[in-house]
C-alpha cells in the first residue's frame, strides 16, 4: 500500500517511571537507536507533515506544543482550512533535546500510524531554516545538523550548523561536541607508503551540499513512488537452511516476570554532570567476572551471544555465562540475556536495550539485562541484512548492548551516537559494512583502561580494515573517486580506515587492495595496489585515501566489481583475530572495455554458433594504436581503431564479421593478427566482403585450436565515429542424433566402424589413414542398437562433434 496523508490529532509521550523509595538505585535503560536514511524515514512513516509551532507550554519535564498543520507532503490542502493539533514531549535523563522546538518555526515531521515519531526526536523532526541571503529553506535536525548531499546521498552534516548563507553552512562557534575524552586514543596521522608504482592523485575535496526543502521533498516523493516494491518481513528471525534458502522462524520467548520495584527508584537527572555531545567514555563497573545467564542453548541467538562475549574477551577477559533457567526478570540481581520479551515496549525504546542497575552515576554496576524487540525481523546473516531496511543484523546490536553492560556510555556519558571515532557504540546503520565481528581501537583502549585494576591486559594482536569512517560522528561509507574505469586506468578509495586494536605497536603493517566478483575478498582476486606502514601505533587508527590502478590486462572482463582490502603483518602474516582482516566497499566499480584503442585492452569475443553481435563505439576517446603492422588490404595515415581478441575453437574454423548498428558506421575494415601484442603477424584483411554492403567479413579455416587471434577494426578513411556490431562464430552442419534415416543429413566421406558405443575421446578410424578424435560425446537414441563387428554409417560434423 502507498503512503496516506491526512490530518490527525495525536500525542507522543516519552517517559521513565519514578517510584518513591528510601533505597536509591540508579536505573539506566540504554537502547540502541536505528540510524534512518532519508529513504528509511520515508518508508517507515505513514504520515509526513509540514507544521508550524503556534505556541509552546513548558511545564516541568513536559513540553506541550500546539502545531498548525500547514501543509501535506504532496502540497494538498485540507478542505482549505489550516488545522491544529497538540503534541506532548516528556523529557528526562539523556532524552532532553539540545535544541527545543521554537514558536513560529516550521518543521517537517515523519510519523508512524500509532503517532510515534519515526527515528525519535533527533531524526524524525527536521526544522526548516531560511538562507540568510535568499528565500531558500533547508532542513536541520534537533541536534543542529543540516541535511546535506554527500557522495550522491542525503545525509547529515559533519558539524552542527548555526545558519546558511548563500548556500554555505556556517558552523556553530561553540560546537565542542567532537572533543575526545582524555582517556581516548588519538588518531594516527602518519600516512602510509605505496609499495607499488601507483599514480599520485591530487585530491579534490568534495564539499557537502546543503539540500533545500524542495529537493528533499522531491526525493521523498520519488522514494514513495517505489515503496510498494520494498520487501515485507514478518517479526522473527531469518536463517539459511541446508540448501541455502533463507527461512523464517518465530522468535522464541522466555517466561518473564517483573521484580518488585518498590525498593528501587530512578535517580534524579543532573544535566550539569553531563559531558558534551559526541564523547566516548565509561562510567561505573561490574565486579569481575561479569556472568550472564544465557538463553536456552537450543535458541538461534545462544551461539551469537557467546560469540559476542568471546569478541570482547579477546581484549579483556571479563565475561562468563551460566545456563538459562527458563525465565528472565529485571531487578533480580542477575545479569541476563532476556531474549525477545513480548512486553519489550514497557521496558525500552529502540531496537534493543541494556537495563542497568547501579548505586548511582559511576558506581558499582550490580545488574545488567539485555533484551531485544521481538516485533522486529532479525538475522545472523550480515549479507541478508546489508542494505535491507526491514531486517536487522544481530551481531552489531548485541555487541553494542554488551558494551553498556561493562559501563560503556553509562552514567555521565550521554548516548548521542555521534562519536568521532569508530566504535560499536554508534547507532545501527543498515547500509554500513559492519558485521559486528570485533571491536574498534577506541573500544579496545577504553575497556582495557576500565578494567586493568581488576585484571591484567592480555597481549593480543588485532589489526583491521573498515570501509567506512565517522566524520563529525555520523558514519559514512568509504567512496570511490570514480564509479567506472577501464583496464590500465587509475582510481582512488577515499576515506578508508585502517585500525590497530593491539595493545602494542605493529611493525610492517600491509594493506592490499583487490577487485573481486563477490564480497569475500581474497588474495586470489585481482590486485590493484598495496600500502604499508613501517610502524602503526597501538590502539590507534588512520582514515585516508588510497590511490590504486587497474592492471592493463586484456583478461579482466567488463562488469561490476567489489573493491576490497586485506590487512596483514609483515606482508602476509595474520594476527590473533582474523574476522576483521578483510572488508569490501558498499560502492562497486564498473569496469568497461569501451576504449579498446590498443591491443593490450582488446575486448574478448566469444565464439558463437551463429553471428551474435556485440555492439561497441568508436568515439573521440579512441586513438591510433601506434607503430604496428599495416593493414594488408587498406592504407591510410590515421587509424582510429578498436581491438578485440578470440580463441580458435576445436574445429579450427572461425568467421569474424562486422554488422550494422542503428545510425551507426557502415563501412569498416578488419585486420586479423596472430602472435602477441608486442609481436603481431598479419593473417588476413578484409574491406567489403560482407553480404551486408560495405561491412567486413573474414573466414578462417585450418587454424590451430586454442590460438589467440587479435582483431583490429577501423572505419574506412577513419573519417567517422559511431557504433557498430561485431561477431565471431563457426559454421557447422547439423549433428546426426541417431535417427533411423540420414536423408536430411550432410554426409562426410568417412565410413565409421565400431565394436560398441561411440564415446568421447575415442579414436575413430576412417577410410583414410588419418585419425579423427571426437571431443564431444555422440548421443544416440534409446532404441539404437549395434552388434559387435557390425559396420554402420554416422555423421561426424565439420566442427568435430
Amino acid at each position: 500500500m502507498g503512503k496516506t496523508f491526512y490530518f490527525l490529532t495525536f500525542i507522543v509521550t516519552i517517559h521513565v517511571s519514578c517510584l518513591e523509595s528510601n533505597k536509591l538505585i540508579h536505573v539506566n535503560m540504554h537502547g540502541i537507536a536505528k540510524h534512518y536514511s532519508m529513504e528509511e524515514l520515508t518508508l517507515s512513516a505513514t504520515k509526513i507533515f509540514i507544521v508550524k509551532v503556534d505556541n509552546v507550554i513548558i511545564n516541568g519535564e513536559i513540553d506541550r506544543y500546539n502545531f498548525l498543520l500547514q501543509d501535506l507532503i504532496k502540497n494538498q490542502s485540507i478542505d482549505g482550512v489550516v488545522k491544529s493539533f497538540v503534541m506532548e514531549f516528556h523529557f528526562m535523563d539523556d532524552r532532553s533535546p539540545r535544541y527545543r522546538l521554537r514558536s513560529g518555526s516550521e518543521y517537517l515531521i515523519f510519523v508512524k500510524e500509532n503517532g510515534e515519531i519515526v527515528g525519535g526526536l533527533y531524526q524524525g523532526i527536521l526544522e526548516l531554516i531560511k538562507d540568510e541571503a535568499n528565500t531558500t529553506y533547508y532542513l536541520r535536525d534537533l541536534n543542529g545538523r543540516l541535511r546535506v548531499l554527500a557522495n550522491g546521498e542525503v545525509t547529515t552534516s559533519a558539524n552542527r550548523v548555526d545558519k546558511v548563507l548563500n548556500g554555505k553552512m556556517l558552523i556553530k562557534d561553540d560546537d565542542n561536541g567532537l572533543n575526545f575524552n582524555n582517556k581516548q586514543s588519538s588518531r594516527l596521522e602518519v600516512a602510509p607508503k605505496a609499495l607499488d608504482s601507483l599514480p599520485i592523485f591530487e585530491k579534490i575535496e568534495k564539499e557537502d551540499i546543503p539540500v533545500s526543502i524542495n529537493i528533499f521533498l522531491e526525493k521523498i516523493k520519488k522514494t514513495m513512488s517505489v515503496q510498494d516494491n520494498q520487501p515485507r518481513f514478518s517479526p522473527g528471525y531469518y536463517e539459511k537452511d541446508d540448501s541455502g534458502h533463507t527461512q523464517w522462524h518465530p522468535n522464541p520467548i522466555l517466561d518473564s516476570y517483573r521484580s518488585k520495584l518498590e525498593d528501587f527508584s530512578i535517580s534524579e537527572y543532573d544535566a550539569s554532570e553531563t559531558n558534551s555531545f559526541g564523547q566516548l567514555g565509561a562510567c561505573g563497573a561490574q565486579i569481575l567476572n561479569i556472568v550472564f545467564q544465557q538463553v536456552p542453548e537450543s535458541w538461534w541467538s545462544w551461539q551469537l551471544n557467546n560469540d559476542a562475549m568471546f569478541h570482547w574477551n579477546q581484549f579483556m577477559d571479563i565475561y562468563r555465562y551460566i545456563d538459562s533457567d527458563g525465565t528472565w526478570s529485571d531487578g533480580n540481581g542477575t545479569n541476563e540475556f532476556g531474549g525477545f520479551p513480548t512486553n519489550y515496549s514497557s521496558y525500552c525504546e529502540g531496537l534493543a536495550c541494556c537495563i542497568t542497575y547501579s548505586g548511582g552515576n559511576c558506581t558499582q554496576i550490580t545488574e545488567t539485562d539485555i533484551i531485544l524487540d521481538g516485533d522486529l525481523s532479525w538475522t545472523s546473516d550480515f549479507n541478508f541484512a546489508f542494505q535491507n531496511y526491514s531486517v536487522y543484523s544481530y551481531m552489531p546490536i548485541i555487541m553494542h548492548e554488551l558494551g553498556h553492560s561493562w559501563g560503556y556510555i553509562q552514567g555521565t556519558y550521554q548516548e548521542t551516537y555521534d562519536y568521532p571515532n569508530l566504535s560499536v557504540m554508534h547507532a545501527y546503520y543498515s547500509g554500513i559494512v559492519e558485521d559486528g565481528k570485533g571491536i574498534h581501537s577506541s573500544d579496545a583502549y577504553l575497556i582495557r583502561r576500565h578494567y586493568d585494576d581488576q585484571k591484567s591486559i592480555p597481549t593480543f594482536w588485532d589489526i583491521g580494515v573498515e570501509s567506512y569512517y565517522a566524520p563529525g560522528g555520523n558514519l559514512r561509507n568509504s567512496t570511490l573517486s570514480s564509479s567506472s574505469r577501464t583496464p590500465g586506468e587509475s582510481f582512488a578509495v577515499e576515506n578508508f580506515t585502517v585500525e590497530n586494536m593491539s595493545n602494542n605497536q605493529v611493525n610492517n603493517l600491509y594493506v592490499r587492495f583487490y577487485l573481486s566478483n563477490n564480497s569475500y575478498i581474497s588474495t586470489s582476486d585481482i590486485p590493484v595496489g598495496t600500502y604499508y606502514w613501517n610502524s602503526f601505533n597501538a590502539e590507534s587508527y588512520y582514515t585516508g585515501d588510497f590511490n590504486l590502478a587497474i592492471p592493463n590486462n586484456q583478461y579482466i572482463q567488463a562488469g561490476e566489481y567489489y573493491v576490497g582490502a586485506i590487512v596483514s603483518r609483515n606482508v602476509d602474516q595474520g594476527d590473533d583475530y582474523a574476522s576483521n582482516n578483510q572488508t569490501f566497499l558498499a560502492e562497486k566499480l564498473n569496469i568497461t572495455h569501451k576504449l579498446q584503442d590498443i591491443c593490450e585492452l582488446a575486448s574478448y569475443l566469444a565464439i558463437q554458433e551463429n553471428c551474435v553481435s556485440t555492439f561497441v563505439n568508436l568515439d573521440q576517446r579512441n586513438s591510433p594504436s601506434g607503430i604496428i603492422p599495416e593493414f594488408s588490404c587498406y592504407s591510410d595515415d590515421v587509424y582510429v581503431d578498436a581491438w578485440f581478441y578470440t580463441s580458435v575453437p576445436l574445429s579450427g574454423q572461425v568467421n569474424i564479421e562486422t554488422t550494422p548498428a542503428n545510425n551507426g558506421l557502415s563501412d569498416l575494415v578488419i585486420q586479423i593478427y596472430e602472435g602477441s601484442c608486442s609481436s603481431l603477424t598479419p593473417i588476413k584483411c578484409d574491406d567489403d566482403s560482407s553480404p551486408l554492403g560495405t561491412h567486413a567479413y573474414v573466414a578462417l579455416t585450418n587454424q590451430e585450436p586454442g590460438k589467440i587471434l587479435y582483431i583490429r577494426v577501423v572505419d574506412y578513411n577513419s573519417d567517422e565515429l559511431g557504433e557498430f556490431g561485431i561477431c565471431a562464430y563457426q559454421s557447422c552442419p547439423p549433428n546426426y542424433e541417431g535417427n533411423n534415416s540420414l536423408t536430411d543429413s550432410i554426409m562426410v566421406d568417412q565410413m565409421i566402424q565400431s565394436n560398441g558405443i561411440i564415446e568421447s575421446e575415442q579414436v575413430i578410424f576412417g577410410q583414410s589413414t588419418s585419425l579423427y578424435i571426437s571431443n564431444t560425446e555422440i548421443n544416440l537414441l534409446p532404441n539404437f542398437e549395434i552388434s559387435n563387428g557390425t559396420i554402420f554409417e554416422a555423421l561426424i560434423d565439420t566442427c568435430g562433434n
